[in-house]
């Protein structure tokens, strides 16, 4: 695998910088020496029980990421911004052998790595692991309530970050991240840093949440490849200073986590002519993502982008009620089946969704797609399609319809409901200029692309927010004012 032989890669990158966190930096040196830190700290359990990674994109958590890695343990990194009940639900279902961070009331030992001596790289070894191992656990939202953790093993991670690192088409220097560290999206970042010997440039909470730090920030980072959720990149459109002049150095932006729009892509082609744009798809269950396509400006005339297609060592099919493959241009569940797909979720999750095949393990996403001239393009999913009066609506029309408005810069579209769960309309939340917040007007625009039954009430709001993950934030949506 392709970690045995990635320590003495990292050995050789000496003092190149490795990550760059709050307007510090470490190098290869310093960031493997915390590594030897927490690797003696892990050895000396004797347990090959969960490490808790716990913080937030701190140095020490990439630190102890390569430590679990050496000492072939599994880590389960929690953002600090979890709420506490639901870091409880993840601690009850792990039993960990240790945490690495700041945890309070943890059930275990508790190791702060920078009130620790630096280690001695030469004790970093890699010990035994087999490739069907855990290597990580992701927790996930479960439909009951409680937290889902997705088992990934060393062959998975592996197999996945050999592809990620064959979709830049030059070999980056600095990677930037939006993503937190227990978001799988984060995984693309982080690995491909590592594989490169690149700087890792992370972009923390505080300046995700203000756009005069957030702006400074990535005029300092000279970034050349970013990994990026679709709505991240909205919300960096709706400034006009996001630009070329801003990024100079950006050649690769990678998206994934979410439907990417052909009008954000119009929009960062004006802005980003010479960068290019890949589009991924993917679950957590089956490692970051499995299919990936070069955006052009001819795939933006369409309706929808591709998602591409499938990695080496994967199988996708769009299938029936039943499981059975549907031919190309129907729209069924989207099925992956190969080397990508996850050992499974952790007791007491249901793991109805994982199954054998022909192909192999399989994951049914519960995402809605088809396959077209040879490419996969997702719909959405089964669960957000509604039923209002009568017809059957999925938003992400509606959301695809705003933002080919030009006065449109960023839109969201959610069901009102009542109590009993019966959509009673939809609601559209939409930033625009000041001077294009006329309700009749985007109103009867819309007329011209979309059904009556699915023109929306339109809410204007500054801004469209997002989770930790830098995905739509539904709730904190629903509580946006007008303006």
């Amino acid at each position: 695998m392709i970690f045995e032989t990635m320590l003495s890669f990292l050995l050789s990158c000496g003092d190149r910088t490795a990550y760059a966190y709050e307007g510090s930096r470490l190098t290869y040196r310093t960031m493997l020496s915390g590594a030897a830190t927490c690797f003696a700290r892990i050895c000396e359990t004797g347990s090959r029980d969960p490490v808790v990674l716990y913080g937030h994109k701190e140095p020490y958590m990439k630190q102890a990421m390569l430590a679990c890695l050496f000492a072939a343990v599994p880590y389960v990194p929690i953002d600090r911004a979890a709420p506490q009940k639901r870091v409880q639900a993840i601690l009850r279902q792990i039993h960990p052998q240790l945490v690495i961070g700041d945890l309070p009331d943890a059930p275990c030992p508790v190791f702060l790595p920078g009130h620790a001596p630096d280690g001695d790289i030469s004790s970093l070894t890699f010990r035994g692991r087999k490739p069907q191992d855990v290597c990580y656990i992701l927790f996930t939202s479960g439909s009951t309530g409680v937290p889902k953790g997705v088992c990934v093993s060393y062959a998975n991670l592996d197999t996945c970050v050999r592809w990620v690192r064959s979709l830049p088409q030059t070999t980056p220097a600095c990677v930037l991240g939006q993503a937190c560290f227990s978001f799988d999206l984060s995984v693309a970042d982080l690995y491909l840093s590592l594989l490169c010997g690149a700087e890792h440039a992370v972009l923390t909470r505080e300046e995700m949440r203000s756009f005069p730090l957030l702006f400074r920030r990535l005029a300092d980072c000279g970034a050349d490849t970013a990994v990026w959720t679709p709505s991240f990149a909205q919300l960096l459109l709706s400034d006009r200073s996001f630009s070329r002049s801003l990024l100079p150095q950006l050649r690769t932006i990678l998206f994934c986590g979410e439907a990417l729009r052909p009008a954000t892509v119009r929009r960062l082609a004006e802005r980003f002519p010479e960068t290019q744009i890949i589009n991924c798809y993917g679950p957590t269950e089956c490692t970051f993502a499995v299919t990936a396509a070069r955006i052009t400006a001819a795939h933006t005339a369409l309706e929808r982008l591709p998602v591409g297609t499938a990695k080496p060592g994967v199988q996708i099919d769009v299938t029936d009620a039943q499981g059975n493959a549907l031919e190309p241009g129907k729209t069924g569940e989207i099925r992956i089946a190969g080397d990508s797909v996850a050992l499974g979720y952790l007791p007491p999750a249901n793991n109805s969704a994982f199954l054998q095949t022909p192909s192999g393990r399989a994951y049914r996403t519960g995402d809605c797609g088809y396959f077209r001239d040879g490419l996969l393009y997702v719909t959405g999913r089964q669960d957000r399609q509604i039923k209002l009066s009568g017809y059957r609506v999925e938003p992400a029309e509606i959301e695809n319809a705003l933002l080919t408005l030009p006065q449109v810069h960023a839109a969201a579209v959610l069901p009102r409901t009542a109590p009993d769960g019966t959509v009673l309309a939809l609601q559209a939340f939409v930033c625009a200029a000041p001077e294009d917040r006329t309700s009749d007007r985007l109103r009867q625009a819309l007329n011209a692309l979309l059904p009556s039954y699915m023109i929306p009430r339109i809410r204007f709001v500054d801004r469209i927010p997002l989770t930790e993950n830098g995905k739509l934030d539904t709730k904190a949506l629903w509580e946006t004012p007008a303006v």
